[in-house]
């Protein structure tokens, strides 16, 4: 399964609710819908089970989905706050709780608000997944399966990329070589081809007052065209890792999509669509990089 990048916003209001939030993340475009494979239908009525988890055997990590009610016009025209969320899937994931504490081969390893849903350690020959479709208000049981990074976006590091050179460490798309004969003198072909410095003029912003999350690979914080403002990390369980920006990025696509939405013109040339937004990033994807990085769904919604 492959990651694509792409830019999605949720419209929220100030003080106490989500702010108005622009995340930069690869989402899972092969599965149609973020966290359920493709060929799982939860849909409403039964409950469904992956035949990757039903036919699964020894100790298996499960993701257990929780149906809640949906955000109704109101609450979305409103904002609804990261406190609601969170009481709402603390109640829809207490009866697992409950269930996990009793009975032996289950264990909750973590419980995200964000998509309703528990990471479960099950012993296939202790307990019948059956029984974990069968408590209250759960729609699905599923791998915590893993994504990869489509590879081909490379990045030159900053100690090499030369100053006032259209060389920003951006891949040039197929058939398009980025060099002075193919950019401006001030803007990769990219910014140009999506006339953002049309949008820049016309609308009088660069993104200032936005906060832009990115969920990749990691960043190489000294990157002359990357300004960061905050980093983390989650393992492949969806915990915290104590970690340092330093350390990454382990592949480069990271710090490729992080310059992509926010990076600046240090370099003499100007590669970020939206300059001026305030940037975090989540390292989500750090899984087997000496290959194709790979993270897991619970890595990327912690994250």
């Amino acid at each position: 399964m492959k990651l694509y990048p792409v830019l999605f916003y949720r419209s929220c209001v100030d003080s106490g609710r989500v702010a108005v939030l622009f995340i930069a993340v690869a989402l899972l475009v092969a599965g149609g819908v973020a966290g359920v494979a493709a060929g799982d239908d939860p849909g409403d009525g039964e409950p469904t089970i992956s035949p990757a988890v039903s036919e699964g055997e020894g100790e298996q990590l499960v993701l257990v989905y929780f149906g809640t009610d949906r955000i109704g016009p109101a609450e979305r025209a409103n904002g609804v706050s990261v406190d609601q969320l969170q009481a709402r899937a603390d109640s829809a994931q207490a009866p697992l709780n409950r269930f996990a504490e009793a009975t032996p081969g289950v264990t909750v390893r973590n419980n995200f608000w964000l998509g309703n849903m528990a990471l479960v350690e099950i012993e296939h020959a202790r307990v019948d997944v059956s029984e974990l479709a069968a408590i209250d208000g759960v729609e699905h049981v599923g791998p915590n399966f893993e994504v990869t990074v489509e590879t081909g976006s490379s990045v030159t590091p900053a100690s090499t990329a030369p100053t006032n050179s259209p060389d920003t460490g951006m891949t040039a798309p197929a058939g398009v070589s980025l060099t002075q004969g193919t950019l401006s003198s001030h803007y990769t072909y990219g910014l140009e081809q999506i006339n953002a410095p049309d949008v820049w003029s016309a609308y009088g912003t660069k993104g200032s007052g936005t906060t832009v999350t990115v969920l990749d690979t990691g960043v190489d914080p000294d990157h002359q065209d990357i300004d960061l403002s905050k980093w983390n990390e989650w393992d492949n369980q969806g915990n915290e890792v104590d970690s340092n920006p330093q350390d990454y990025d382990p592949d480069g696509h990271g710090t490729h999509v992080s310059g992509t939405v926010s990076g600046g013109d240090a370099g003499g040339t100007h590669i970020g669509v939206a300059p001026d937004v305030t940037l975090h990033h989540g390292a989500v994807l750090t899984q087997n990089c000496s290959s194709d990085c790979t993270g897991t769904l619970t890595q990327i919604t912690a994250g």
